[in-house]
């Protein structure tokens, strides 16, 4: 899963430093978490609003991870706005993916990703 979270919210938990969270929020970055052999790791840091940067993040995803196109999950925390919604779908359906689930985070992924976090996941399409 990948899920740019608002830096805030990391700083809130002790994953980034005060510092880190002040330079993050004024230059509107947001870091990229993925799993990694099962620990959560800061990968990338796109910077930007959202309604920019989840439609980039689902199609470099999607390629990146060779994700099978028969159906992906995106994961949405409440705050995410339905306009950056749309765009994300219009960006995953111009990647080839044939259907699309839409998942609502429960309260401890909200709390780590913050108000509006996106998240995708999908199956590696090993054929690829």
């Amino acid at each position: 899963m990948l899920c740019p979270g608002y830096v805030g919210f990391l700083r809130a938990g002790g994953r980034v430093s005060n510092a880190a969270a002040l330079a993050g929020s004024l230059l509107k970055l947001h870091p990229c978490i993925e799993i990694l052999d099962g620990y959560l790791q800061v990968t990338k840091k796109y910077r930007g609003n959202m309604g920019k940067i989840v439609p980039r993040l689902v199609k470099e995803y999607i390629m990146a991870q060779k994700l099978s196109m028969d159906e992906i999950y995106l994961i949405w925390a409440p705050g995410l706005s339905e306009e950056t919604k749309r765009a994300a779908e219009n960006a995953a359906y111009e990647t080839g993916v044939k259907k699309l689930t839409w998942v609502r985070t429960g309260g401890v992924i909200t709390c780590h990703g913050g108000p509006g976090a996106f998240g995708i996941a999908g199956f590696a399409d090993l054929a690829k």
